[in-house]
């Protein structure tokens, strides 16, 4: 699946889970992860880091660290990982699939699209239009709750930067 598709299809699914912009932004910025640790082929593509059971590991730490202490990092870094196990769950509908079993071994997919062919997009607009209908019947399309959210998701990003240390002009 091309970058661009991956953030699209991550903002969507998270925006419809959680009705949090905050929580999509981080995800779909984190879903282009996989492939930038490759290094610009110095991994090879769909090896170690489309192997999705350390994301898993790191986002289940981190859903408990969250629990546990409900801060703006933890937040941020279970969202990331959110983030690179939806581009692992994506990149598993393609023919070229994802290695489930070893990281450099075969890799197993659904077979639902080629990357950058119609098939790919029709992927796309299947799950972007899922998540719209979820997203409105959660009520999360509302002008009331998208500019709540809008609201949210900005207080969250100038208190984040407050507790790391930085200063804003």
């Amino acid at each position: 699946m091309t970058w661009k598709n991956h953030k699209f299809a991550t903002l969507a699914v998270v925006y419809a889970g959680t009705g949090s912009l905050a929580a999509s932004f981080i995800a779909a910025t984190s879903s282009l992860l996989p492939d930038l640790l490759e290094l610009r082929g110095v991994v090879p593509h769909r090896t170690v880091t489309h192997y999705p059971y350390p994301f898993i590991l790191a986002a289940g730490v981190f859903w408990y660290l969250l629990s546990v202490d409900p801060g703006y990092a933890y937040y941020a870094a279970f969202f990331a990982s959110v983030g690179v196990l939806l581009h692992i769950v994506q990149d598993g509908l393609s023919v070229g699939g994802v290695p489930l079993v070893t990281p450099g071994g075969r890799r197993i997919g659904a077979k639902l699209y080629v990357t950058r062919a119609p098939s790919e997009w029709m992927v796309v607009v299947y799950i972007l239009g899922g998540c719209l209908l979820v997203a409105a019947a959660r009520g999360f399309l509302s002008p009331a709750y998208l500019q709540y959210s809008a609201v949210l998701a900005a207080e969250m990003g100038l208190n984040f930067v407050k507790t790391v240390g930085g200063s804003l002009p």
